[in-house]
């Protein structure tokens, strides 16, 4: 709309028409600034009202900022500008702003500029303190005069000023010919800002949303108060603020559980949890039936009887069972320990106890037994879990609970550590150190008898006697045979050492003369003429050959066969 008019007065002032207007100059005599090849200075011969015929104009070329300090935002309704010029191109830029640093507001531009006294029109609808002329002037140009229309008075429009704007503009601004608000206080809306906000907005343009207001959710139109407070789970006078801090409730007046982690803002539920060792909806239970902790998850260990463990951490406040150690009592007894919070120790002759009673259930270490391995093996027993028997141990004494070792020696007839060991090699007697009789076949291992006989020549308990005269041999069973002059034969062989008597022969003369043969070892010939000879004596008893007589047949016969 502003291009427009603009273009349309343009040419009216150029074209010689002059324009009526009823609005004050509101720049007449204000501060004047401009940047003119990088120098700023004071210049006020452009606002002070004498136009092209008595005032004074300012040159300008090249770049350069003209601003104007109202000293005030006042109402603006346009601006005219007299320019005398050398008929150069030129590019004016005219912007408006309530801060001298930040000119955010176009009125207009001019773009060139021509040769003559010409009144320039540029429509300015605005509330503003500052105005700027900027640009870059090709050339040289005159400005005699800038005019700014308006109303000296803030909160009027209309010709001469004389309507005060609607009540509720914001900042008593409003359009410096129509009267509508250029923006409204807090609360309404419309052009002339008449229209309270409407339910559930308020504020600035009601572009603001109540909070949660209780009852019909409609909130003071100016400033978002509640009228009736707050919906449970919001406070502050505008009831935009959720609960926090452990409250909860109308107006956020009630306080979350001591133990909940966060409640429910409205009603107050520990929507979040609760802390460790409480449960239910407000977290005001305890945890109970043998758990705790987060959410009662946990499970207490073995506290003693039964009893609940602390809610909280899990300990057991009286200690634990037999069996259990800790202070949750959840770690079974070890390292060789038994017995209520494990404090008692399994038997030192344990292999391993059972945690809760001490009894040695996986057994003994060897020589021990009883419920508890208390006790020594006996009754000749000893070992592992005394399984083991006691050797001959002297006089029945009990071995060595552990290694079975006799203390005292062996009953005789035994040897080793143990007295598990039978005599051998001739041995006899308590720890086999004696010798059996070097005659015994064997002898018995306790007392050394010889039970089972006598080497060949000996006879008696222990071998210790020759065999008696005229036997010989094993057990002198074997008589001796017939031993020149009656000598006893050698009591092992039977030989006769002297020889033999008459009529016998042989080492142990127990073999009769042959035939032929007689006397001593048969060492002589039977008489030639006898038919057989006395092997003794050498008579000839078988009678004699014939024609021979005699005892030897050493006599020839009366009647001989001579043929």
């Amino acid at each position: 709309m502003y291009r427009a008019v603009y273009l349309f007065c343009w040419y009216c002032v150029s074209h010689g028409f002059s324009f009526v207007t009823s609005y004050e100059n509101i720049a007449l005599n204000k501060a004047v600034y401009l940047t003119y090849d990088s120098v700023r200075k004071d210049t006020n011969v452009v606002v002070d009202g004498h136009k092209f015929i008595y005032g004074q104009c300012l040159s300008m070329n090249g770049r350069f900022e003209l601003l104007i300090d109202l000293g005030e935002i006042l109402s603006i309704h346009h601006i005219t500008l007299y320019i005398k010029n050398s008929g150069l191109w030129h590019d004016f830029d005219i912007r408006v702003s309530n801060r001298s640093d930040s000119l955010d507001n176009e009125c207009g531009d001019l773009r060139r500029i021509r040769q003559a006294r010409y009144e320039y029109y540029i429509p300015c609808s605005f509330h503003a303190r500052y105005v700027s002329l900027s640009g870059f002037i090709y050339g040289t140009i005159d400005l005699c005069e800038v005019e700014i229309y308006g109303c000296h008075t803030l909160g009027r429009y209309g010709e001469n000023c004389s309507i005060s704007c609607p009540q509720n503009c914001q900042e008593g601004h409003c359009d410096v010919v129509e009267g509508t608000c250029l923006g409204c206080i807090n609360g309404y809306e419309g052009p002339r800002c008449g229209k309270e906000c409407d339910s559930g907005t308020f504020g600035r343009e009601c572009r603001e949303i109540c909070g949660k207001c209780k009852g019909t959710n409609t909130c003071h139109h100016i400033n978002g108060t509640c009228m009736e407070g707050c919906i449970p789970g919001h406070s502050g006078l505008q009831c935009d603020q959720e609960c926090l801090n452990g409250s909860y409730g109308k107006n956020c007046e009630e306080m979350c559980g001591s133990n909940c982690i966060s409640c429910n803002a409205v009603n107050g539920v520990c929507d979040n949890g609760c802390n460790l060792g409480w449960e239910g909806d407000f977290c005001e239970q305890k945890c109970d039936k043998n758990t705790f902790g987060q959410n009662c998850t946990g499970v207490c260990g073995k506290c003693l009887k039964n009893e609940q463990c602390h809610h909280i951490n899990g300990t057991c406040l009286h200690g634990c069972d037999p069996g259990f150690s800790g202070i949750k009592c959840d770690q079974g007894c070890v390292n060789r320990s038994f017995g209520r919070n494990c404090r008692e120790m399994c038997g030192s002759n344990c292999i391993s106890c059972d945690a809760v009673n001490g009894i040695c259930e996986s057994g003994c270490t060897p020589g021990w037994k009883g419920t508890f391995c208390e006790q020594k093996c006996d009754n000749n027993t000893f070992g592992q879990n005394c399984a083991a028997a006691c050797g001959n141990c002297l006089e029945k004494e009990q071995c060595h609970h552990i290694n079975g070792t006799c203390l005292h020696g062996c009953n005789p007839g035994f040897h080793g550590p143990h007295c598990d060991q039978g005599c051998i090699d001739g041995s006899f007697g308590k720890n086999c150190i004696e010798r059996c009789g070097s005659n015994c076949i064997s002898c018995n291992a306790v007392n050394g008898v010889c039970d089972l006989g006598c080497r060949a020549g000996w006879e008696g308990t222990f071998c210790e006697h020759e065999c008696p005269e005229n036997t010989y041999g094993v057990g002198c069973k074997d008589s001796c045979g017939n031993c020149t002059n009656m000598e006893r034969c050698h009591h092992v062989s039977g030989n006769c050492p002297f020889g033999c008597d008459a009529g016998v022969y042989g080492i142990k003369c127990d073999q009769e003369c042959p035939h032929g043969r007689y006397g001593i070892n048969c060492g002589q010939t039977c008489p030639s003429n006898c038919k057989g000879c006395n092997r003794f004596s050498g008579v000839c008893k078988f009678g004699c050959l014939d024609g021979w007589r005699g005892t030897y047949c050493e006599d020839i016969g009366r009647y001989c066969n001579l043929n």
